[in-house]
């Protein structure tokens, strides 16, 4: 990150960009199987903490491993936003629309959990910060964009979400009750196709 910082704040524009391309690689190559991980095998993992934990406390709705699938998004939105977020930083020209960010982010998170909140408990809760981890990437997408003319770079994260996705998927649909050796034999598959 710190490189993009310095590079974002000089005029090279085509050196940012290959910067940036190259730490969405990596936070994409990294994050995906572990959201992957934790979408597809949300029931098993959130039994290993006791069935109060993996089904919830009567009279509250939703359950972990619900709440475990909604926010596996919205930890992935986060992790890929991280190198957007120090190209806007570091930019001088974002030093006035920064806080308006910070504001419009905040509005957006206790808006949501206003109304998700009281209806959906815990789920919605969940759902609130699906939503405002949307908000914010979309926002920081579209003036990253600005920054470096275009956002095709965040088309770099794709093979790695949908490499994870099928990879986990197919684990999970020949060992479904055996998320250590689903995820042990996803892991090797996966380095193995990246490396």
């Amino acid at each position: 990150y710190p490189r993009i910082a310095r590079l974002s704040s000089s005029a090279d524009s085509s050196s940012t960009g290959r910067e940036f391309r190259r730490v969405v690689r990596y936070q994409s190559w990294w994050v995906a199987p572990l959201a992957a991980a934790v979408f597809i095998w949300a029931e098993q993992l959130s039994g290993w903490f006791g069935s109060d934990y993996r089904y919830g406390i009567a009279g509250i709705d939703g359950n972990t491993a619900v709440v475990l699938k909604i926010l596996a998004g919205a930890a992935l939105l986060d992790c890929i936003g991280g190198p957007v977020r120090m190209l806007l930083v570091a930019n001088k020209e974002m030093d006035r629309k920064l806080p308006i960010f910070g504001g419009i982010f905040a509005a957006t998170s206790i808006g949501l959990n206003i109304f998700l909140i009281p209806r959906y408990g815990i789920v919605g809760a969940a759902w609130a910060s699906v939503g405002a981890a949307v908000v914010e990437f979309l926002l920081k997408a579209r003036y990253a964009g600005k920054l470096l003319g275009d956002m095709r770079h965040l088309r770099e994260m794709l093979p790695y979400l949908g490499l994870a996705g099928v990879i986990g998927l197919s684990c999970y649909h020949f060992l479904p009750a055996r998320p250590f050796v689903g995820l042990g034999l996803g892991a090797v598959a996966y380095i193995f196709l990246t490396f």
